[in-house]
């Protein structure tokens, strides 16, 4: 090691740099018409939509108001969860699945958010 003017120069060499590691990404957990794995929710959901959304917000420890101020409330939470879950899609595609089939899009958000909970322990 030099010396410089009495201050004393130490060099540190990093061996591992950086990297841009991709996470995985993954599919929902089953299908949009796939309501007989959990045939409770989606009686609930054709009967009481406005409650299953509100629980579903619930569940991400969000206001359960906002979805009866909120425009499109199940896709904007769709997008949340897909966003922290890392699930294939785009805002595009849950507006249009949202728009031709919202009770079945709420069940499959559901059963996704039950799935998530179950296999990590929480939702984030």
């Amino acid at each position: 090691m030099a010396a410089t003017n009495g201050v004393d120069q130490r060099v540190t060499v990093i061996n591992e740099q950086p990297s841009s590691q991709k996470k995985e990404v993954r599919d929902w957990h089953d299908g949009l018409c796939a309501c007989g794995n959990n045939c409770g929710n989606c009686v609930l959901t054709a009967f009481c939509y406005p409650c299953v959304v509100c629980h579903m917000y619930r569940m991400y420890d969000e206001c359960c108001g906002a979805p009866l101020i909120l425009v499109c409330p199940e896709v904007l939470l769709t997008v949340k969860h897909r966003a922290k879950n890392r699930i294939i899609g785009s805002i595009v595609n849950d507006c249009c699945t949202f728009c031709w089939c919202a009770p079945c899009a709420t069940c499959r958000l559901y059963r996704d958010m039950v799935y998530v909970e179950q296999t990590k322990g929480l939702l984030e």
